[in-house]
């Protein structure tokens, strides 16, 4: 076992799996268009200035100011073009991996290797590409991207920063980095509830442990607190939230039928990402050990206090569910993806703290005493009995699915720049590819209908068949 570990880390196979996993992204985003709702915040981008279209979302429809920023600066239609819609999944597949990698640099310093890094990296990002729910609508739909990828983005610099943060001991850089941490927590506020949320939920635990444990670093801790209050009170009560609300079914009704929802939503969850997750932490098991020598050195009482962090990591990830269901009494897949990047931190985050007390409980029930090919062919029904994103990309690129998809929606949108023409006849899509977003006028759901309407300024009659 150790012996195939140690050419494990030596094997370059690594960065072509990581290249594997984020190539059909890539080739994905060249076939990416604007769909619903881009064209709603571009019209209204194309036609207010910034201030004055952030302005007009936060009082008239929700308090995610970051999300309606980026929706008018980084949206294309805000200037009158349905081209460059490749760019923004392209920028946000760079910013995951930049951040984990950031992470992985930053908890990992003088300790793991760049080969080991790399194949840390890969691990992650295979999780987060491979499992993350509705991947069309959190990296190719802007309207969804820049609300959820774009906070968990944010979300992980958060957690390297404040590592940085409470590791560190220098006045001048601690004031740097207090500054760093107020501003992603700013701008995390203003995405989503959910991160919000996690944002607010993990400073207070951090509160709490400084209060016991690590008094030097209470006032950091307190100022953080305090700041993620202000940001989150900005948020939550803009006027534009209870207009959505009202919208959406009422603000914070039937809180028992909605935390029960979440609790089965959130046991759902995770029994399709602990699988495949637990396995894969097998080829980085060694690298967590090295990090978690930095920390500890002994297992003396961690059974009682593994057993609380593990009970803390289920109600963490349960409760992630809770706001979209509270505020607006469904819980659409796009809001899950907070929710993992939770998850993924959080499962890493025992993992590295307990490694000694895990390693001796896995000795001592002879876990690891598989041979490697029984543990591969485990890897490998895990695997495909899970989410498959990437295998998905590569099935919608070589079937042509993504081209056919780009090649149908550019032709209505020809249309409806083409002068001379009141009424454009659309049809519902043939090609429907798996990881691109599919958000397109029909008969039941009229708002794609309206949007696009309001844009060019033509009738969109919408007909079963050609």
């Amino acid at each position: 076992m150790e012996e195939f570990l140690n050419k494990l880390n030596d094997n370059k196979i690594w960065k072509i799996i990581l290249i594997f996993t984020l190539l059909p992204f890539i080739i994905n985003s060249f076939f990416n268009l604007p769909v619903g709702d881009d064209f709603n915040f571009g019209n209204v981008g194309r036609n207010e200035s910034v201030l004055n279209a952030v302005k007009y979302w936060y009082n008239n429809w929700g308090g995610r100011y970051t999300q309606e920023l980026l929706l008018t600066i980084f949206n294309p239609l805000s200037f009158n073009s349905q081209n460059y819609f490749w760019l923004p999944p392209l920028i946000l597949i760079l910013s995951i991996c930049f951040s984990f990698y950031f992470l992985i640099k930053t908890i990992g310093v003088n300790v793991l290797s760049l080969n080991e890094r790399i194949i840390f990296l890969t691990i992650l990002l295979f999780l987060v590409f491979n499992l993350m729910p509705e991947i069309g609508e959190v990296l190719f739909w802007i309207s969804g991207a820049y609300t959820f990828q774009s906070g968990n983005v944010f979300f992980i610099l958060l957690i390297s920063i404040w590592y940085q943060l409470h590791f560190n001991n220098n006045l001048w850089k601690n004031i740097f980095l207090l500054f760093l941490s107020s501003v992603l927590i700013l701008l995390i506020s203003g995405t989503n509830e959910v991160s919000m949320l996690y944002t607010f939920g993990f400073i207070f635990l951090y509160t709490f442990y400084c209060l016991f444990y690590s008094p030097t670093k209470i006032i950091i801790a307190i100022t953080l607190l305090v700041v993620s209050l202000i940001f989150a009170y900005i948020s939550i009560l803009s006027p534009g939230n209870f207009i959505r609300a009202a919208h959406t079914g009422g603000l914070f009704q039937d809180l028992i039928k909605n935390g029960l929802e979440s609790i089965i939503r959130g046991l759902f969850y995770l029994v399709f990402w602990l699988p495949s997750t637990i396995v894969l932490t097998f080829f980085i098991w060694k690298p967590l050990g090295k990090i978690s020598k930095k920390y500890n050195s002994s297992t003396t009482n961690y059974s009682k206090l593994f057993f609380k962090i593990v009970l803390l990591f289920f109600c963490v990830i349960i409760a992630g569910f809770f706001p979209s269901l509270a505020s607006t009494g469904w819980n659409p897949p796009r809001t899950v993806a907070p929710v993992f990047i939770v998850f993924i931190l959080f499962y890493f985050g025992i993992c590295i703290y307990f490694h000694s007390y895990i390693s001796e409980k896995i000795a001592q029930y002879c876990f690891l005493n598989f041979t490697i090919p029984s543990y591969l062919v485990l890897l490998f029904i895990l695997g495909y009995s899970n989410q498959h994103n990437v295998m998905n990309a590569y099935v919608d690129i070589v079937s042509l699915k993504s081209f056919k998809y780009n090649l149908e929606i550019s032709k209505v949108y020809k249309q409806l720049n083409s002068k001379g023409m009141d009424t454009v006849s659309v049809f519902p899509l043939i090609a429907k590819p798996r990881t691109l977003p599919i958000r397109w006028p029909d008969h039941y759901n009229t708002l794609v209908n309206n949007e696009l309407e309001a844009y060019f300024h033509k009738k969109v009659l919408m007909k079963n068949n050609k």
